[in-house]
């Protein structure tokens, strides 16, 4: 690099033009030294017009090759690992070169397929299989047709499935007809055999078609495991049931946990709709903003939490008892203002007062405190509110 800085980077274009794979080898090198850039912080900008030189490269040696040559054979390219050319693209985020013409263009064709049809003929299709899902299992099995293998109507599938297990949970966990103090817990009922099924079936696509794990796509993972633990708690609730091994509260109780369980999953089947409208030229750009916002939102939360377990704890100590409180008529109930404050009340009090839902006059009285806790309640109070 410091040789190609000197010399206008004529280095490292005769190193990538008499290579044996011009294009491949530009790519590779602008991931390499895009990586240390990330790493060497005294050479960034050096690094960031290196890797963006190399990425130029590779971009116009692509336009060359599409202009003289088809640049569909240049992106199935199998290399010495027996990748496709633009699957290295793909996996190096090399989205400079992506977004060239040729490469955009070899998309929309693989993404459509031999389909020529209009969009109003793909939306009809998506609703068709929605309201009768008779049409999305006959497209979905290979029954005499390529259908099922095109990428646009592969979509259309598993975000019709995504739609279905999502109404299976739906009757699963909200379902004013049959109230939990309806179930018998003998057998389970159809919809939830149904759910069962879906469940396992998803699971086997993820172990022999397992998904990018890259952003949100692990939400897939995650929603699957609740559902496992989910039917473990339905299958220890239907052995208690049939054995009578606790009361009928009980059995009542762990369906009521099963039913929050298969809630989590829902809310977060609702979230993986973000990776569906990544494909959509209107959402798409919106939805890698909400996925980028979420992983942000998780950064602060994790620095929030560092700053409430501190201050619980401290808050706690504010607390602590200093006095013996006074003989009561029946000393084995505490009086209010009496008792100590664990964390987990004042980490409560805490996450509340962030909404601006507690007030300094309005927090558990000190009576066994002498009169200066109360004045460093409130200065600690006052720093945790302009701290969060």
């Amino acid at each position: 690099m410091v040789c190609s800085k000197q010399h206008e980077n004529k280095p490292i274009q005769e190193f990538i033009l008499v290579s044996s794979a011009p294009i491949d080898t530009a790519v590779k090198l602008a991931k390499s030294y895009e990586n240390l850039a990330q790493k060497e912080k005294d050479r960034t900008r050096d690094l960031e017009h290196v890797y963006q030189y190399c990425d130029q490269i590779a971009t116009d040696l692509l336009s060359i090759t599409a202009t003289t040559n088809n640049a569909g054979r240049l992106l199935r390219a199998i290399d010495y690992k027996g990748t496709e050319f633009l699957d290295v693209l793909i996996e190096l985020e090399r989205k400079e070169v992506v977004a060239q013409h040729a490469v955009q263009q070899y998309l929309t064709n693989v993404w459509m397929g031999t389909m020529k049809w209009a969009g109003w003929k793909f939306i009809l299709l998506f609703f068709t299989m929605l309201i009768c899902p008779f049409v999305w299992i006959l497209i979905s099995c290979p029954f005499g047709h390529r259908l099922s293998k095109m990428p646009i109507i592969k979509f259309t599938l598993y975000l019709v499935s995504h739609i279905f297990f999502i109404v299976i949970l739906t009757i699963t966990t909200v379902n004013p007809w049959l109230p939990i103090y309806m179930n018998d817990g003998q057998w389970p009922y159809w919809h939830e055999w149904l759910l069962l099924v879906w469940v396992l079936g998803i699971f086997l696509a993820e172990i022999t078609n397992p998904a990018d794990r890259d952003g949100l796509g692990g939400i897939k993972v995650v929603v699957v495991s609740v559902c496992f633990m989910a039917v473990i708690v339905h299958i220890m609730t239907v052995i208690t049931g049939y054995f009578e091994y606790f009361e009928e509260v009980t059995r009542l109780v762990m369906l009521y946990l099963r039913n929050q369980l298969l809630a989590v999953a829902l809310l977060l089947s609702f979230l993986e709709f973000l990776n569906f409208l990544t494909f959509h030229h209107l959402f798409g750009p919106w939805a890698v903003i909400i996925r980028d916002l979420i992983k942000d939102l998780l950064r602060f939360l994790a620095i929030l939490l560092i700053f409430m377990i501190g201050f619980s704890l401290h808050i706690c100590a504010i607390y602590q008892p200093v006095f013996e409180p006074p003989d009561t008529v029946n000393g084995t109930l505490p009086s209010y203002g009496q008792e100590f404050q664990n964390p987990l009340d004042t980490f409560e009090m805490l996450f509340f007062a962030l909404f601006g839902l507690v007030e300094p006059d309005y927090m558990p009285p000190m009576h066994l405190s002498p009169p200066v806790a109360k004045i460093i309640m409130k200065l600690v109070f006052g720093v945790y509110m302009m701290v969060t």
